[in-house]
């Protein structure tokens, strides 16, 4: 995902009209990989790398670990997706920040394109959608 997220920064840079933020994006890319291999000694790197793998997998295992077992076939696509992903509950800045949008797996199986700096609004627009549709 390090160099996909490169990747993805570098391609929104070469439109025409790159996304509103994205400039800043890529200078705080840029400014975060600066101060890594600035500060961070050579042979550390990769225990950050690791370390930071390690976080992303646990908060990945946290959002997915209530997942259903489907027995049967359901081509209910939003169905699915509010069955089988879990929202976190964040309390503070640190803990956003450590989560880094991961905590919104609803909205990000829903609308994966979408920014992740847009799942906050989107979060309620959904709990009403699951009320009214009592998914």
């Amino acid at each position: 995902w390090r160099t996909d997220s490169i990747k993805v920064i570098w391609n929104e840079l070469r439109k025409k009209k790159p996304r509103k933020g994205a400039i800043t994006e890529a200078v705080l890319l840029a400014i975060h990989w600066t101060l890594v291999f600035a500060l961070i000694p050579w042979h550390i790197i990769p225990v950050y790398i690791l370390l930071s793998g390690l976080i992303t997998a646990i908060i990945t295992t946290a959002t997915h670990q209530s997942e259903e077992m489907f027995e049967n076939f359901n081509p209910d696509f939003v169905d699915n997706q509010f069955r089988s992903t879990r929202d976190a509950t964040v309390r503070n800045p640190f803990s956003k920040w450590l989560w880094g949008g991961m905590q919104y797996q609803l909205e990000h199986h829903l609308f994966p394109s979408m920014p992740r700096s847009k799942y906050p609004a989107l979060q309620p627009i959904l709990k009403k959608f699951a009320d009214v549709n009592k998914v």
